[in-house]
C-alpha cells in the first residue's frame, strides 16, 4: 500500500461511517480486535494480517469490512497459494473476484505445470498484464521441463505470443540439456528460438539456475 493510500486511510478523510464501538470479532482475528470500532482500521489491519491468516476461511479474514476488502482478498489468495497446496487453483482465482494483479500472484505462485493451460488462465484472470503473465509461465515452464515430447508440444503449439514463447524455448533447448530437444523448424518462433539459443550457447551463464525454489513458510 502506497504512503498516500495510508495516510488516507487513517486520518478519516474517507467519508465512511464507523461502524459501532461494541463489535465483537470472532476470536481468531484477535490480532486485529483493537480496530474493531473503526472499518477503515479494521480493514487495514485484516489486509496486512491475512498473510498470517491464511489458515482462515476467506469470508472469515475479509468479509468483516469493505475498506481494503480487494487488498485482503489479495494477500489471502496469494500467501494460499504459495503455502496452502491442499485449496485448488479455482478457488484462489475466484477469491480475486476479478482482481488481476491478485490473479497474476496466485499464477505465479503456485505455478501450474501444463503452460498451454496457464496461457488460457492469463488470458481470462490477468486481461490487464496478458503478455507479462505468459512470460512469467513461459519462464518457469523453460526451467522446469524434462522431457524432448513437452518441449515439441509447446513448440508447435497453436497460440500468439512467438517471440516470447520462443525465447524461452530456448532455455529448455539449451540450459535444461534435454536429449532430442530442438528448436521449431522454421517460423518466428523458430526464429527467436534459435536467436536465444545462440546466445545462451555463447554466454552460459545466462542461464538461469533451475529448478525455482519455494518461499520459505512464514
Amino acid at each position: 500500500m502506497s504512503p498516500v493510500a495510508l495516510i488516507v486511510a487513517l486520518s478519516g478523510c474517507s467519508g465512511a461511517e464507523t461502524p459501532p464501538a461494541d463489535r465483537v470479532l470472532p476470536p481468531e482475528l484477535a490480532v486485529c480486535a483493537t480496530h474493531a470500532g473503526d472499518d477503515r482500521l479494521l480493514g487495514y489491519c485484516l489486509a496486512s494480517q491475512a498473510v498470517l491468516l491464511r489458515h482462515l476461511d476467506l469470508s472469515t479474514v475479509c468479509g468483516q469490512v469493505t475498506p481494503y476488502a480487494r487488498e485482503c482478498r489479495h494477500n489471502w489468495a496469494a500467501a494460499r497459494a504459495r503455502w496452502s497446496p491442499e485449496t485448488p487453483l479455482a478457488t484462489l482465482l475466484e477469491a480475486c473476484r476479478a482482481d488481476g494483479d491478485c490473479a497474476f500472484d496466485v499464477l505465479d505462485a503456485r505455478n501450474p505445470p501444463d503452460l498451454v493451460t496457464t496461457i488460457g488462465l492469463c488470458r481470462t484472470f490477468v486481461t490487464d498484464h496478458v503478455r507479462d503473465c505468459v512470460g512469467h509461465a513461459a519462464a518457469r515452464w523453460a526451467e522446469s521441463v524434462t522431457l524432448a515430447e513437452e518441449v515439441a508440444r509447446v513448440a508447435a503449439m497453436d497460440e500468439e505470443f512467438d517471440w516470447m514463447i520462443g525465447f524461452h524455448l530456448a532455455t529448455a533447448v539449451v540450459c535444461r540439456e534435454i536429449e532430442g530437444a530442438l528448436c521449431p523448424v522454421a517460423g518466428p518462433r523458430a526464429q527467436a528460438c534459435k536467436s536465444r539459443a545462440r546466445q545462451l550457447r555463447a554466454e552460459p551463464s545466462e542461464c538461469p539456475e533451475t529448478p525455482f525454489r519455494e518461499e520459505p513458510e512464514p
